[in-house]
């Protein structure tokens, strides 16, 4: 008996590390990427390089990625359920059991005093190799995860920072055009003093446009406030950290098709291999699930502790007495609640499909995001190209044109006024292109999860 009981131990202990020997390589290398994630966080106390109007947006992400608490939550997310692999694939804790006898049994070798017993269970080989390979599953969804929380904050900073580029341009481009409408008031104001009647109307108009452009430049001034809190909140540095007006945005070129783009998602998107990853999980718990009907296995040793035996009437004691007794046990379990088995079969067969349809919704949403920020894309470069190479050098003209003409006093100064504020708009469309280049192209790298500039950029 004890020979089968050591055999069928042996035999169930190198099935388990068999079944369980992938499994720890891949959680070495789990274990490997997430510390030097770990280690590209900034240690404690570090003092913050100041950025300045030359700082690009590769140096704001690069920041945010080595402080954004966002993204170090998320690691520590993914630390906790790496630790659960272990957990998951550890045997049940042994059970050291005593008894004391209340009346000793007297037995012909002596009274049995005391009992002590150990024993361990042991679940069907199988069970802990799938409960391994469950929980590194979650975690390797949680690893994904935690590239999509990277990627998001990569695009939450592109789009702040294209946000408050813009911002930047706005307001230059309207503090430029004030400056402008200043010297035609002044030029009014000159004709008026001349005895020009007519251009105490064009002064009047002139100043009625220096208010409104005031009125705005204020606005846009009051509007850095949020905008720097934004960035500052992505950034992780203090409130006195002083975030500059930027003076550029990079430009970008798409190296891909839309079909391209589309597959890309498919093969890279950190999203889709989250639940890739839990569908594996699920699939491994309708395995665990169906091992629900497998029994589990017992080992134990007890040993009984034994006093001398009493004396016959020839005063000897027989042979053994006092010798204790050892006791080798094993056990099996009954899995005989067949209708909780199968409810638990049919449950976590409900969590697969769960997963699988939520993985399907999720790339139907990632093709519609893709086709907008493609379209978001296409539609800044067109009108970067429009606005750039035609409409405000036109714009110019005209107001050149308009200008000299009312200074010669040849021209209406409500001609000059339409044309500024054409050029204006011009001007800020222009930017606005340029920003939501930068916004769209960041998304689309937020959905595809790869570096979308020609090599020759990156």
């Amino acid at each position: 008996m004890s020979r089968s009981v050591c055999a069928l131990t042996g035999a169930l202990t190198v099935l388990s590390l068999s079944l369980a020997g992938c499994a720890y390589d891949r959680e070495r290398t789990a274990w490997t990427d997430w510390s030097e994630l770990d280690a590209s966080f900034r240690p404690m106390n570090e003092e913050v390089a100041p950025l300045t109007s030359a700082s690009t947006l590769t140096d704001y992400v690069a920041l945010a990625l080595r402080r954004n608490p966002a993204l170090q939550a998320q690691s520590q997310r993914w630390r906790a359920d790496l630790e659960r692999v272990p957990q998951a694939r550890s045997l049940p804790d042994p059970e050291l059991t005593y008894g004391g006898f209340i009346e000793q049994v007297e037995t012909r070798v002596g009274p049995q005093r005391h009992r002590f017993g150990v024993s361990q269970m042991v679940p069907w080989p199988g069970k802990l190799a799938e409960r391994s390979a469950m929980a590194l599953e979650e975690s390797e969804a949680t690893r994904a995860r935690t590239d999509a929380v990277r990627l998001r904050i990569v695009y939450q900073v592109a789009r702040a920072y294209a946000d408050y580029y813009y911002l930047a341009r706005e307001r230059a481009v309207t503090d430029e055009t004030l400056t402008l409408v200043r010297h035609w008031e002044s030029v009014a104001q000159t004709r008026f003093r001349a005895g020009a009647q007519a251009a105490h109307r064009d002064v009047i108009k002139a100043q009625v446009e220096i208010g409104r452009l005031e009125d705005r430049l204020a606005t846009l001034n009051d509007a850095r406030k949020p905008h720097v809190a934004r960035l500052r909140s992505l950034l992780d540095v203090p409130a006195n950290f002083e975030i500059p007006w930027p003076s550029s945005v990079p430009a970008t070129s798409l190296a891909v098709s839309d079909g391209e783009v589309l597959a890309l998602i498919e093969r890279h998107s950190p999203l889709l291999a989250e639940l890739n990853r839990k569908i594996s999980a699920r699939e491994r718990g309708v395995d665990l699930a169906w091992q629900s009907y497998l029994p589990d296995f017992m080992f134990g040793f007890e040993y009984i502790e034994t006093g001398p035996a009493v004396r016959n009437a020839m005063g000897v004691r027989p042979s053994g007495s006092g010798d204790d007794a050892m006791i080798a046990k094993f056990g099996i379990s009954l899995p005989i609640w067949f209708g909780r088995y199968e409810s638990s079969v049919s449950e976590a067969r409900a969590r697969l499909r769960a997963a699988e349809l939520d993985r399907a919704d999720a790339e139907n949403s990632l093709e519609a995001s893709a086709a907008r920020a493609l379209f978001d894309y296409r539609d800044a470069e067109r009108k970067l190209r429009l606005y750039r190479d035609s409409l405000v050098p036109k714009a110019e003209q005209s107001l050149k044109a308009t200008s000299a003409a009312y200074e010669a006093g040849a021209g209406d100064f409500l001609d000059v006024l339409d044309a500024e504020r054409v050029l204006l708009e011009f001007h800020l469309s222009r930017e606005r292109a340029l920003a939501d280049r930068v916004r769209s192209f960041a998304e689309l790298e937020m959905l595809t999860g790869t570096d979308l500039k020609p090599r020759s950029e990156r």
